[in-house]
């Protein structure tokens, strides 16, 4: 189990680039000024844990060193000096074993298993179990135990967990929810002797000692390492002892070790855990045997004895560890709570601060500590990593790097680990190359740090480079064999170069220290049906499904493998078997029905046989020497006369070089379960040889994304081959059949677009419409030469019509690219006759959900009764709606369209867009404003083609108040009424009258003028001989940044805090002195600020001289200038406008000797001007900046090149100053 937790603890860091991991240190690491090194800092946080060895005190530092041992430049290093505190004897024992459980996993990296399996028996993990259910509700069955007292199995089955101590009932036993397990092993005592029971568990786990309750702690927990203890004293002879391990969803695991109760190991003369080789006889004796309880050290109570007499560090240092815990839910609070306490006892005590950081869930709340320990240790390498790592989750790369820049100019030593984190910021901006040859020379240098290792893998394999990140892979796996992340990795390239060998061995590796992973299992099973090797796919879920019977997801692989084998009866019965155990059946019943041979009469007529597609690439070859090329590719729609329908979608895909054709090895797509069917019809690959290779397929809901707060029920179906060779032949069919009798969006309505477009040619395609004829389905193409003629027939009393599109050319991409919808073709077919009949749909289906009680009407009231004009109440109810309601997106089935009601949202006091829109549409009712729901297609999703009207085109949902020409966004919380976020902007919106029967209007959020994305800055610079300067700043900014500034400022509680370090991270050297906030409230039409600083490096020295910049912030276009060989038009971004007027004082007794000549650069797309002039004192500078966003077509991207080079020297002009 320690290897378990410590493992999930690096498989969640290295989700984020370069996995910055999160370090735990103890209050005594912080005490003294820390070190300015990353390699002296963890030193010295195991020096501290030595001078504090023999209490519990010693795990901070401990924890510290465990964390980031995979961060040095030789992790073993940390590990040898990790052994050899734990080795000296006066060390807590408790502590020792926790280092133990370290180095347990180390060694398994390192792959001696003989050092491990030591460190397992000094920790005493039980590692065989007799395992029973699961069973339904929170107890096991009457006489569940009388089994045991006979030599057959019964209700019990023997489990080892292998390597690993953690025994995984999730992967063994299903259904894993709502059950109970028991899991029993037996314990022989040679004579009296007093024992520990130290153990883990997910969710709750109550202790039985020979049939009698030993613990039944309350609360559900998620597994730690030594969570909870029971203690005992035991006869002489043999004991049997049960963990009854409750569970209702997740993970299901239990990890139990035995001590002496001071947490020493156990001599196994005294004490062992064994088989009884006569197990009934061994029942009898532990019936017959007593225990006494037994008193025992843990660790939460040896740190709630030092809370209790200690001050805030004291406390801090429990809810460290009491966070480490995995408290049941009633008291998971607890750590925060405490933590939280003592920042507010200490606010300057860096040692409370840093455990702050590491204890708070609150995101914003651990970043704020870690500046605010930064304010009392500037230069702290530990919290300027965490602040750098921090950054790069929530993708600031420039704060990241800025923190980053920091540490490793405060050391002034060479740091590999952050010198990656500034090669993963060029790889953020473009630059793989760059990232590339910098992570390969630093990798070079360091060989052991995994860190890296791992991040140039990523890089290499993203940049379709698979032999060096095979390699890559493969040297981070031989210094962490326990590392699941990059073993999958390395996993999906061998299978994907079908390197059998290679697959195979890191599946039997990754078995052999966790034989009951049904998930390598599964991958195991997967890759070899990908492979064609369906028989031995077959014995090996049969080989899986002998330790976890009633797995679903192995279940559902053997069915697969015996499709593939032709016996869909058989598989049918295997996914009958998935399907009663199965938490999330998804479409388990569609793919039975499918094995059985379930009408799929429209896809059959539509499907192109792969001869016809052969035909095709004979009489219309690809232009060029594309990677692979699309020959066929048919979407078909039959819709019924109340809009419900059926879409199907086959491509065949022909693969030319399979080197640069992996996009072709997946393909995808997603369905709401709740209203939709998913069949997947077909799914092979035909080998030159006529051999045929089936497509491995997962299926799984879509993720939430708890950042942007939003859950889903669409499901993603994935179909993936394991290689490609070059010509073959692939063939995709998939079909989505809406459910139900009724149209829930409205009877009749269907819509939808398909892009027919790809990043390679498409020589033959085609769309079906089969309508009924009462209610036909218009459609239109876009982005096509001509409208395509339809052939036209009646069939089955369906009008169907058939659409040939001509062969398309391969279409690229480019940073700054216009949208697909402005470049690649794609069809809209719908039923509604105009997008007033759409509007009036959509109010017919929120007419109900906008309807207000009791509560909205009296709120809407009272927080206008007192507005003089209606603008006042528009603010009003704008401000509370902003203010008092969180995003929170629960897209499920038809709520991805349909608001929940109005007194809901009010009530749960949370919504997304099309909620937030109805909360505030229905209140501005209630106070007699008139306004209208407006669904829009933001920015970013492009423009669209008006012809056929369809809610597939929308994606936000915002607020129009016709009388007053304002457009409210309820999902911005910065933004003051008249200011549009620039995302909706030039924009294309649906005014629907959700109360009334008036048509929808379809119209056009109107741009931003530059001034509506203002900010203007006054600067006085005074610089000093030595290169410095004193600086007073004014800032004002309106429209859409001041809704920008409002997000930093308006709430926070320290907005010189924040703005320091808003500063510090473009301009390193900048100490902000004091500062004032004028104007950052809603009610204010423009933000204003100012502060003053200090610069330490402001102009560098020139011969005799010094040479300053035109401005402490001289703008930029917000554009690069684009590359000369560009195949596609730029799309700008939203107009923005930067006013910068510096007045610059030379040092006292210098003069201005050099000025720059200022420019005017004018173009379509912006206007740059540059003004210097000489004062008495300096100099004056006026810089006014002009971008008015729109497009530059290709034949004028030399054009913008030329704009954006001059005006980029323009600003970068520089002011020379001499001594007189």
């Amino acid at each position: 189990m320690p290897s378990r937790f410590f493992l999930a603890a690096r498989r969640r860091a290295a989700l984020l680039p370069l996995a910055f991991v999160l370090l735990c240190a103890s209050a005594a690491a912080l005490a003294a000024p820390a070190p300015r090194c990353f390699d002296d800092w963890w030193r010295a946080r195991l020096a501290e844990a030595r001078a504090r060895r023999a209490g519990p005190e010693a795990l901070g530092p401990l924890r510290a060193a465990a964390e980031m041992r995979r961060t040095a430049a030789d992790p073993r290093q940390v590990e040898a000096e990790m052994d050899a505190l734990r080795a000296l004897p006066d060390t807590n024992p408790l502590v020792a074993a926790e280092i133990d459980s370290v180095l347990f996993v180390a060694d398994l990296d390192h792959g001696d298993d003989a050092a491990a399996a030591a460190r397992a028996a000094r920790l005493g993990w039980v590692r065989e179990y007799l395992v029973a259910g699961p069973f339904a509700g929170t107890d096991v069955p009457k006489g569940l135990y009388d089994d045991l007292a006979k030599n057959e199995p019964g209700r019990f089955r023997r489990l080892a967990t292998g390597a690993e101590p953690t025994l995984p009932l999730h992967y063994v036993m299903s259904p894993a929810t709502r059950s109970v397990a028991a899991a029993v092993f037996y314990v022989r005592a040679a004579e009296r002797t007093a024992v520990a029971f130290r153990y883990g568990a997910d969710e709750r786990a109550r202790v039985l000692l020979d049939g009698k309750t030993l613990l039944d702690p309350p609360g559900r927990r998620s597994l730690q390492f030594d969570q909870l203890a029971a203690f005992a004293e035991l006869a002489p002879g043999w004991h049997r002892v049960a963990f009854e391990v409750e569970q209702e969803d997740g993970p299901w695991q239990l990890a139990v070790r035995l001590t002496r109760p001071d947490g020493r190991p156990l001599d196994p003369r005294a004490v062992e855990v064994a088989a009884p080789a006569d197990r009934a006889a061994a029942e009898r004796e532990a019936a017959a045997n007593s225990f006494a309880p037994a008193r025992g050290a843990t660790l939460p109570d040896l740190f709630e004895q030092a809370a209790k007499s200690g001050g805030a560090t004291a406390k801090a240092l429990r809810a460290q560890d009491l966070a480490a815990r995995g408290l049941p839910d009633r008291d998971s609070t607890l750590p925060v709570t405490l933590a939280r306490e003592a920042a507010a006892a200490a606010p300057r005590d860096a040692d409370v601060l840093w455990i702050l950081a590491v204890v708070d869930t609150d995101p914003a709340r651990r970043r704020e500590a870690l500046e605010r320990l930064l304010e009392v240790d500037p230069t702290n390498p530990g919290a300027l990593r965490r602040l750098a790592g921090y950054h790069l989750e929530y993708e600031r790369t420039e704060d990241s790097i800025a923190e980053a820049r920091r540490s490793l100019d405060a050391c002034g030593r060479p740091d590999p680990y952050l010198e990656g984190w500034a090669a993963l910021a060029r790889d953020n901006r473009g630059f793989p190359a760059g990232a590339e040859a910098t992570l390969a020379k630093l990798v070079a240098a360091n060989p052991r740090q995994v860190a890296l290792l791992e991040r140039l893998a990523q890089l290499y394999r993203a940049e379709g480079q698979p032999t060096q990140a095979r390699r890559t892979f493969a040297a981070a796996l031989a210094e962490e064999r326990t590392n699941d992340f990059v073993r999958e990795a390395a996993f999906e390239m061998a299978a994907d170069a079908g390197d059998v060998p290679a697959a195979r061995k890191l599946v039997d590796e990754a078995l052999a220290r966790e034989p009951l992973d049904a998930n390598w299992r599964g991958r195991l099973v997967h890759f070899l049906l990908a492979d064609g090797r369906a028989e031995e796919a077959l014995a090996q879920a049969d080989a899986a499904l002998a330790l976890a019977p009633t797995h679903p997801g192995l279940l559902e692989l053997r069915g697969e493998a015996q499709l593939a084998l032709g016996d869909g009866a058989d598989a049918a019965a295997t996914w009958k078997r998935a399907l009663a155990v199965a938490q999330d059946p998804g479409s388990l019943g569609d793919r039975i029905a499918a094995a059985t041979g379930a009408d799929e009469s429209f896809a059959a007529e539509w499907t192109v046989p792969l001869d016809e597609a052969r035909r095709v690439e004979r009489e219309r070859p690809a232009a060029g020497d594309p990677a692979a090329v699309v020959l066929s590719r048919t979407t078909a729609y039959q819709v019924r006369a109340n809009g419900l329908a059926v879409r199907f979608q086959q491509q065949i895909v022909r693969v030319r070089r399979p080197d640069e054709a992996t996009f072709a090895r997946s393909f995808g797509f997603s369905y709401s379960p709740t209203l939709e069917q998913a069949t997947v019809l077909a799914a092979r690959l035909v080998r030159k040889d006529g051999s045929v290779v089936l497509a491995g397929r997962s299926e799984q809901p879509m993720l939430p994304d708890p950042e942007i707060r939003m859950w889903y029920d669409t499901r993603v179906v994935q179909l993936d081959f394991p290689r490609l060779e070059e010509g073959d032949l692939i063939d995709v069919r998939w079909q989505i059949a809406d459910r139900g009798a009724s149209n829930t969006l409205g009877d009749g309505y269907f819509g939808d677009v398909a892009i027919l477009g790809d990043n390679v040619p498409v020589l033959d395609a085609r769309v079906v419409v089969a309508a009924a004829p009462e209610r036909p389905v218009r459609r239109r193409f876009v982005n096509v030469a001509e409208q395509p003629a339809p052939r036209r027939a009646d069939k089955n009393g369906q009008v169907v019509e058939v659409f040939d599109v001509p062969p398309l050319p391969a279409y690229e991409s480019a940073p700054l690219a216009p949208p697909p919808t402005a470049r690649v073709p794609y069809v809209v077919v719908g039923t509604a006759d105009d997008w007033g009949a759409l509007g009036r749909m959509y109010a017919k289906l929120v007419r109900d959900q906008a309807a207000p009680d009791a509560d909205v009407e009296e709120l809407a009231k009272g927080l206008t009764a007192k507005a003089a004009t209606r603008r006042e109440k528009i603010r009003a109810v704008y401000d509370w709606v902003i203010e008092n309601t969180r995003y929170v997106a629960l897209e499920l089935g038809i709520h991805a369209l349909k608001p929940y009601d109005v007194p809901s949202v009010h009530r749960r006091r949370f919504g997304d867009c099309k909620d937030k829109a109805t909360l505030m549409y229905a209140m501005l009712r209630v106070a007699g404003v008139d306004a209208r729901i407006a669904l829009v297609r933001t920015r970013d999703r492009g423009p669209i083609d008006a012809t056929v009207p369809t809610f597939a085109d929308f994606d936000h949902a915002i607020v129009y108040v016709p009388e007053e020409n304002l457009w409210l966004d309820g999902t911005v919380t910065d933004h003051a009424v008249g200011e549009v976020p620039a995302g909706d902007r030039d924009s294309v919106a649906l005014l629907v009258d959700a109360a009334g029967d008036a048509p929808g209007t379809l119209t056009r959020i109107p741009e931003m003028a530059p001034e509506d994305g203002f900010t203007g800055r006054e600067e006085t610079i005074a610089v000093g001989a030595d290169g410095s300067a004193a600086v007073n700043v004014a800032v004002e900014a309106r429209g859409d940044d001041a809704g920008r500034e409002r997000g930093y400022f308006r709430l926070s509680e320290r907005r010189g805090m924040v703005l320091a370090n808003r500063l510090r991270r473009t301009l390193p050297d900048l100490t902000l002195l004091s500062s004032s906030f004028d104007a950052v409230s809603l009610t204010d039409a423009a933000v204003r600020f100012s502060y003053k600083a200090r610069m330490e490096r402001f102009a560098r020295t020139e011969g005799n001289g010094l040479s300053a910049p035109l401005a402490l912030a001289v703008p930029e276009p917000p554009f690069d200038r684009p590359a000369a060989d560009r195949k596609l038009p730029v799309l700008l971004p939203p107009p923005s406008a930067r006013r910068v007027v510096a007045h610059v004082a030379a040092p006292p007794g210098w003069t201005i000797a050099e000025l720059p000549p200022g420019d005017v650069v004018e173009s379509p797309w912006g206007r740059v001007i540059v003004d210097v002039r000489a004062t008495a004192r300096g100099a004056d500078v006026t810089i006014d900046c002009t971008f008015k966003g729109g497009e530059a077509p290709l034949a004028r991207i030399p054009e913008l090149a030329a704009f954006v080079e001059r005006a980029t020297h323009a600003l970068a002009g520089r002011i020379v100053m001499r001594p007189r």
